[in-house]
């Protein structure tokens, strides 16, 4: 473990841990945070230090899994004393979970999922472009494969913290040919790529997530590509956990119908089951977010 602290070894001992540090090192940062729309570097070497930040990953890897109402446990208690701390913390353990449940499996992933229990990397996510109009769930930009190598460039309209993470899952069309809603992720590591800010932050609430404009440049090999397609991972991963509780651990209701352009009554409804638990044909999360 990189941290001075040991990290907990049980959801009990994590949620104590994330507790006292809420009240001993968020709330006490808090202000600057939202004064100066910093991030909160703070809370975030904290969390380190106890090993929050790999909560979701999968006990066979090494982390705890914890389920879903656990990580939103999670964050209310760190929300409670910063919000922008608690959300940071919550758009974190929805990558992982996409790592988790759409990588499982593949030498890659698995390895980078172990070592992110090791390291506490911070993943960050690049799911908005110029030129979708809020749509997430088309691209412009396309990954470009040579080879064994990658290359990808995307101009986003929002990178959450993507200037304070160690890896960034971008989504972009499968390749040059590909239509606009045929997307899948990519797992940028900051020794891959290059940030150009290309907007401000200055916003009311939430300051700290730190989410202007970036224009990306990376290029990376290509077992970094996540297997299968954005489509599933959105309405099985990222969507649910967006809608259910992780967003509700935030102090954030979750919206009755989803927000944006051409979103996909479908994608909502397995989005739906997967945080119900009802039945339907899209494959559902488990206790552990997978």
């Amino acid at each position: 473990m990189d941290t001075t602290s040991s990290p907990a070894a049980t959801f009990t001992e994590l949620l104590t841990a994330v507790r006292s540090l809420a009240k001993e090192v968020a709330a006490v940062h808090a202000p600057s945070v939202d004064k100066e729309a910093r991030f909160p570097h703070e809370s975030l070497q904290a969390l380190k230090s106890v090993g929050a930040l790999s909560a979701a990953v999968p006990r066979e890897l090494g982390g705890l899994g914890c389920s879903m109402r656990e990580l939103s446990q999670l964050c209310a208690a760190l929300s409670g004393a910063c919000a922008s701390s608690g959300m940071v913390l919550a758009m974190h353990y929805i990558q992982v979970a996409c790592l988790a449940r759409h990588g499982a499996g593949t030498p890659f992933f698995d390895g980078y999922l172990r070592d992110l229990v090791r390291h506490q990397w911070l993943i960050a996510s690049m799911t908005s472009e110029v030129g979708t109009f809020g749509e997430t769930r088309t691209s412009v930009c396309a990954v470009q494969r040579d080879g064994d190598r990658f290359t990808l460039n995307k101009d986003a309209t929002t990178g959450s913290y993507c200037g304070h993470a160690d890896a960034i899952l971008v989504t972009c069309r499968r390749d040059a040919d590909a239509p606009p809603s045929d997307q899948v992720m990519v797992l940028v590591r900051k020794s891959d790529y290059k940030l150009v800010q290309t907007t401000t932050w200055d916003t009311m609430g939430m300051r700290g997530t730190c989410s202007p404009g970036f224009r990306l440049e990376s290029q990376g090999p290509v077992e970094q590509i996540v297997p299968g397609s954005f489509a599933d991972s959105s309405a099985q991963s990222m969507v649910g956990h967006r809608r259910g509780r992780l967003r509700q651990g935030c102090g954030l209701r979750a919206p009755g119908r989803a927000q944006g352009r051409g979103h996909d009554p479908g994608q909502r409804g397995a989005a739906r089951r997967s945080i119900d638990g009802t039945a339907g044909a899209a494959p559902q999360l488990d206790d552990a977010g997978r």
